[in-house]
């Protein structure tokens, strides 16, 4: 008979605790992800597709339609009035958070 079968209990609790500390984990990741990315979108996104996405001089980019394989060739070569972006100006991680950031305030928005 397994340790966990003689103490079901105990064997809850571990399950419970081992969940309890992976959710924890992944809002911080979350958490960290979308201020990265409220910070690059902030400084190089924001001039041209609006403070929160909803566009200007540039396109819409809320709701976010796009995955971030799809949106790094567009901010690599440029798309129409997209300019190319190269990885000094904002790494593929921050581009990658601004995706995130992107879908977590149009979710918000949604919401509402």
């Amino acid at each position: 008979m397994s340790y966990f079968a003689r103490r079901p209990m105990m064997s809850v609790t571990a399950m419970f605790l081992a969940v309890a500390v992976y959710l924890g984990s992944t809002s911080v990741v979350f958490a960290q992800a979308d201020d990265l990315g409220k910070k690059a979108y902030e400084r190089i996104c924001g001039n041209c597709h609006g403070p929160l996405g909803r566009g200007g001089d540039g396109p819409p980019l809320v709701p976010m339609k796009y995955e971030f394989a799809e949106v790094l060739p567009i901010t690599r070569e440029g798309l129409q009035m997209m300019p190319k972006l190269s990885t000094v100006t904002i790494s593929d991680e921050e581009i990658k958070a601004v995706v995130v950031y992107l879908k977590t305030i149009g979710a918000a928005k949604k919401a509402k």
